[in-house]
Formats: C-alpha cells, structure tokens, sequence
C-alpha cells in the first residue's frame, strides 16, 4: 500500500483545497493510505475531508507562517 500524505497550510475554501477533496475522493483506498497535514487546523474543509475517512493533521502554527 503507498502512503499519500498532503501537505497543506489550510483548509479553507480554494481551488488547492478542492483539487484536494476531488483527488482523495476518487482514490482507491485498498492502494493507497490517505491523510492531510496541515499547517493550521481551520476551514470549513476539515469536515468533508473527516467525512472521507481521511485523517487531518497539524503542525501547529501559531497566527501566521
């Protein structure tokens, strides 16, 4: 199984963060282990990525990078 893990700084509305959902939607999960890490854990994004069965993870930055 190949291990995918997308590194991202949130998961607020946008076009990287929906290419995001669309490609880890449309992956077989019997090939490959999915998770997120983000930078900072906001956006209405982490939801529907949870929802995928897809774990999110952060790094912890404080208010900006």
């Amino acid at each position: 199984m190949l291990r995918i893990d997308y590194f991202i700084d949130h998961l607020k509305v946008g076009g990287a963060q929906r290419h995001l959902l669309e490609l880890f939607s449309r992956l077989d999960r019997r090939r490959f282990a999915l998770q997120v890490t983000v930078a900072k854990r906001e956006g209405p994004l982490v939801a529907e990525v949870e929802r995928l069965g897809i774990a999110v993870r952060s790094c912890g930055v404080g208010a900006s990078l």
